[in-house]
């Protein structure tokens, strides 16, 4: 054998074994290595600027683990694609699909079922299949329902929920140009190998905004009853004052009655609750802040939370262009203001989406805590309150790497179902 094939093979081999054991390498070369040598390294290949970044945010970042790893707790995450149909039924379903194209955000909702895991999407395309197979994905069957909700006039749906046999929607309904009600549907859901939907109107709001805004919706029992919650926003810079006026739907939290759907105002001054949870007497809401200030809130009857006269954000500079009013509602403090002080409230603004309670049987380590998802942060947070909901005990966030819209637990699974905007369900569970 010449020299030349023996040095080919030597660096063959040479080439595989760094290759093979290419992570033992770079572990031992981080340890062995001054951080002058790595800095000089990350400069040589990345640019100085972008190493002197990276020196930054490995400080910026302290003490912070990733997935498959949290804290304490060690998570598995996967995520699968869910198949999404376009929906031609209607001709701005073509524009919310050319959007969702666009900026890879497909807004859907997910409800679990007897055993069934049902996908809605802002369109109307609706998936079902076992809960059993949540993961695998392969009893999907979209289309293997009969339903009327093509038939609805309504522009986008905003949220899904399931209470015993009934599914309720709330939605956007396009009267005008910039003028949409806000209007709730509910059907009784037909159990079987195939699923029947024929939705009813139960609601719709007199009055019109630019953007519907909220549409959470949660179950609240009183006085012996059962009433349905259901937030709306108000960030209209038109109408500043939605969300303070006691005439107005916009900007409240709303209790209905499950008979008449007759509704009073719960709550108000809300700029956009985008999640909504009912925790044993307790009512907590996350809601959207302007530029910062993203709030929790412990929703109390007949309480104001002060939007858009108290808020920890700010307007963002292209609104104040639009409107130079809205550099006067500017308070920090609610309380000196007669306004709910929020339980907490992010700076910089995750934009903050649905809350959920982590159930007992998912991990020891998360034993009373909270899940908190977020659209801009592409992450879930991990949360604990304090026995009477008044403040924080702590926060972790939990990057996932996709914007999250609705989360479910699967008892069946003993996992948590994310609604990934990129079309993927996100399964998160613990690792014993």
């Amino acid at each position: 054998m010449s020299k030349k094939k023996i040095f080919i093979i030597l660096i063959v081999l040479a080439i595989s074994f760094v290759w093979f054991f290419k992570n033992n390498i770079r572990e031992k070369a981080r340890n062995l290595l001054s951080e002058d040598v790595k800095m000089f390294v990350q400069s040589f290949i990345f640019g100085k600027e972008a190493a002197e970044r990276l020196e930054i945010l490995k400080y910026y970042n302290y003490n912070e683990v990733f997935l498959p790893n949290t804290q304490f707790q060690k998570i598995n995450l996967k995520k699968q694609k869910i198949p999404i149909a376009e929906n031609k039924t209607k001709s701005h379903f073509q524009e919310i699909n050319n959007y969702a194209k666009k900026y890879g955000s497909y807004k859907f909702f997910l409800e679990i079922y007897k055993n069934k895991l049902i996908i809605i999407n802002s369109i109307g395309q609706i998936i079902q299949y076992q809960e059993k197979n949540v993961g695998a994905l392969d009893d999907i069957s979209p289309g293997s329902y009969k339903s009327n909700i093509n038939e609805l006039n309504f522009y986008s749906i905003l949220d899904t929920f399931v209470y015993s046999d009934t599914l309720f929607l709330s939605a956007s309904k396009k009267i005008k140009e910039n003028c949409f009600n806000f209007v709730l549907y509910k059907s009784e859901i037909k159990n079987g190998n195939k699923m029947g939907l024929n939705f009813n109107e139960i609601f719709e709001s007199k009055e019109c905004v630019k953007i519907p805004l909220g549409g959470r919706m949660q179950v609240l029992k009183e006085d012996n009853n059962d009433f349905l919650l259901v937030t709306t926003g108000a960030d209209n810079e038109e109408k500043l004052n939605l969300a303070q006026d006691m005439n107005s739907i916009f900007g409240k939290i709303l209790k209905f009655d499950l008979i008449n759907f007759n509704y009073e105002i719960y709550s108000s001054g809300h700029r956009n609750p985008q999640g909504l949870l009912v925790y044993k007497d307790y009512i907590l809401s996350t809601e959207h802040g302007p530029k910062g200030g993203d709030e929790i809130n412990l929703i109390n009857k007949g309480k104001n939370y002060g939007w858009p006269i108290a808020s920890y954000g700010e307007a963002y500079n292209r609104q104040l262009k639009r409107n130079k009013n809205l550099e006067k509602f500017d308070y920090k403090n609610h309380e000196e203001n007669n306004f709910e002080e929020p339980i907490f409230a992010f700076i910089p603004s995750i934009a903050i989406s649905e809350i959920i309670d982590v159930n007992e049987n998912f991990s020891k380590k998360f034993v009373d805590n909270f899940f908190i998802t977020s659209l801009g942060a592409k992450s879930l947070f991990r949360i604990k309150f304090n026995k009477k909901f008044q403040k924080l005990i702590f926060i972790e966030k939990i990057y996932i790497g996709e914007r999250i819209r609705d989360i479910k637990y699967s008892p069946m699974n003993n996992f948590y179902i994310m609604a990934l905007e990129n079309g993927s369900l996100g399964i998160l569970s613990a690792v014993e």
